[in-house]
C-alpha cells in the first residue's frame, strides 16, 4: 500500500442510513423484572464503537492501493462497565462503487498498546459489494467472539489479485494510534499515519455489552420491598 504515493479518490456518498447502535429498551418489562427479584443482574445493551465521524452524508476519501495480503484495521476499546462483551458485527465502507469481491475479516483481542496486534481470534472470507451508498456488514452474532479486557482490532485483508477496493477514511483527522495497516513489503504492520493516511478508516464494530443494572429513583434498587411502588420511573 502507497497512500502517500498515490492520489486518493474523494466519493461522492450520497445518502447512507447509519445503524441503529442500541436496542430499544422498555422501563416497565425491567421494572417487573426487579419486583420479582431483590437484585438485578447486568444488561446486554448493543452498542458501535468506531474511530471515524462520518455521518453518512458528505464527502469521504478512498484510500485504494492495497495489495494482496495487506490489511487495513481499526482499534476499538469499550468503556469498563462494557466487560465482557461480545462482538456482534462489522462493519465497513468499501470504495469505489464496484462488483462483488472476497476479502478476509479478522478480529484480535488487541491486548496491548503496541502496533502488532494481540491473539487472533477470528477470521473468514466474506463476500462484499463495494458502495459508497452504504455500509457493509458482517454478523456474527452467532459466532461467539467475546473479549474480556483489553481493546478488540477489526481487519479487512485483501486476499486476491485483481482489482480490490480501496478502505474509505473520515475528514477531520486522524486518532493517533488507533488505525493500521500491515504492508507488504516488508511484511509489518504500522500505524496508519506513518503510512500518510490523514483520517480514521470508516469501519466500526458493533458490541453486545455487558452493561450494570439500571438504578431506578424509587427505592427498587435497595432491595427494601417496603420502599417499593407501582410507579414506573
Amino acid at each position: 500500500m502507497r497512500p502517500t504515493g498515490a492520489a486518493p479518490t474523494i466519493c461522492e456518498t450520497g445518502s447512507v442510513r447509519p445503524p441503529a447502535i442500541t436496542r430499544s429498551w422498555r422501563p416497565a418489562a425491567v421494572a417487573l423484572v426487579l419486583a420479582t427479584l431483590p437484585w438485578a443482574s447486568a444488561v446486554a445493551v448493543e452498542k458501535t464503537l468506531q474511530n471515524d465521524s462520518f455521518t453518512g452524508v458528505g464527502d469521504l476519501v478512498c484510500i485504494p492501493g492495497f495489495a494482496v495480503e495487506e490489511i487495513g484495521a481499526a482499534r476499538f476499546t469499550a468503556e469498563p462497565s462494557d466487560y465482557p462483551f461480545t462482538v456482534e458485527r462489522v462493519q465497513v465502507l468499501l470504495c469505489p462503487d464496484g462488483p462483488p469481491v472476497d476479502l478476509v475479516v479478522k478480529i484480535w483481542n488487541d491486548d496491548g498498546a503496541a502496533v502488532a496486534p494481540g491473539t487472533l481470534l477470528w477470521e473468514e472470507i466474506v463476500n462484499f459489494t463495494p458502495s459508497t451508498a452504504f455500509l457493509n456488514e458482517v454478523d456474527l452474532s452467532l459466532d461467539d467472539i467475546s473479549i474480556s479486557s483489553g481493546s478488540v482490532r477489526v481487519g479487512i485483508e485483501f486476499f486476491f489479485f485483481g482489482s480490490p477496493p480501496g478502505l474509505a477514511r473520515d475528514l477531520d483527522g486522524i486518532t493517533p494510534a488507533m488505525n493500521f495497516v500491515y504492508a507488504i513489503p516488508p511484511g509489518s504492520w504500522y500505524f496508519a499515519e506513518q503510512l500518510g493516511v490523514s483520517g480514521d478508516w470508516i469501519l466500526r464494530v458493533v458490541i453486545d455489552a455487558n452493561e450494570a443494572a439500571p438504578v431506578f429513583a424509587d427505592g427498587f434498587e435497595s432491595g427494601d420491598t417496603g420502599a417499593w411502588s407501582a410507579t414506573v420511573p
